[in-house]
């Protein structure tokens, strides 16, 4: 009976995956759509290209065209700006495919359990489990890789601009301090700001281009700097003195950011505490007195 239900899963889901796989468009209609997708989307460089295998691009492709003619456009957006602050830029369609491969392949391992002589139920409940698993674990990562990618932003954040406002006062153009500070830092936001003047290469306005770079950094204090100077520029203020004031800020909010999270230091390490330490001191203290109690028959 086990065997029967197993074979129905896996079949099933063969089927759902080669309906999915199926041709739904010519080849001239898929190729219009990859180059309307290749124009609208922000050059891949070679540093994201390595983030999936080509063996596993290549297996999600198909499903991935499937789910991108079936999805709506909004969720699509939204997801392709999440995997371009995270520092990913990857079609939201084969992210999508990740996922739903994922959580089909956790449900696969655990109905094949049930072969292996785990009871039904058991069976059952895990491969619900890591079917679950195998479709949040993807966007766990995303939301964490986003995270880190945003404290080590507002780390680099006043270096870079004291640094451009040293080039101004030197009598460089604002593009070429961004420039000078590319040439020198490859980190996050060097690699955003070589993007910022790719795009002022490619004739974007520097209010396009802008608006481009706070949309791939996705961090409360670039848009910040970048407000600031855009202000400065119509205003007619000196950038160097803007951008000065602005680094000096920064390093205040970064300041009270790392005194926040020291000061949310010891609730953090409660639960760890009193889980692994606390035992083990109870036990090392009233363990000799059990031991003795129950030698001398608790006092008879």
């Amino acid at each position: 009976m086990q065997w029967d239900i197993v074979a129905a899963v896996v079949l099933n889901i063969v089927i759902w995956f080669s309906a999915l796989t199926l041709p739904r468009a010519s080849t001239a209609t898929q190729r219009l759509h990859s180059l309307l997708a290749r124009h609208k989307t922000p050059r891949r460089s070679e540093a994201t290209r390595s983030v999936l295998p080509r063996f596993l691009l290549s297996l999600l492709e198909k499903p991935a065209h499937h789910l991108r003619e079936n999805t709506p456009r909004e969720w699509r957006q939204k997801l392709s700006q999440s995997l371009i602050q995270a520092g990913l830029e990857v079609d939201p369609a084969i992210f999508m495919a990740l996922r739903l491969t994922g959580g089909m392949g956790g449900i696969l391992v655990g109905m094949m359990l049930s072969a292996v002589g785990v009871p039904l139920p058991a069976a059952m409940g895990l491969a619900l489990g890591l079917g679950a698993l195998g479709v949040i674990a993807p966007q766990i990562w995303l939301t964490r890789r986003h995270r880190a990618r945003k404290r080590q932003l507002r780390q680099e954040i006043p270096g870079a601009i004291e640094l451009v406002a040293m080039c101004l006062e030197a009598g460089m153009t604002f593009d070429a301090a961004v420039k000078e500070y590319t040439q020198v830092e490859r980190e996050i936001l060097g690699r955003l700001l070589g993007q910022y003047l790719e795009d002022r290469g490619w004739g974007q306005t520097r209010e396009e281009a802008f608006r481009f770079l706070i949309m791939r950094g996705g961090c409360e204090e670039l848009t910040q700097v970048v407000s600031a100077i855009e202000n400065g520029i119509t205003l007619g203020v000196p950038l160097a003195k803007v951008l000065r004031e602005q680094a000096s800020f920064l390093r205040t909010l970064n300041l009270r950011h790392a005194e926040e999270q020291a000061h949310q230091l010891p609730v953090k390490l409660l639960f760890p505490l009193v889980l692994f330490m606390f035992p083990a001191l109870f036990l090392i203290i009233l363990g000799p007195i059990v031991i003795q109690l129950v030698r001398s028959g608790f006092g008879n």
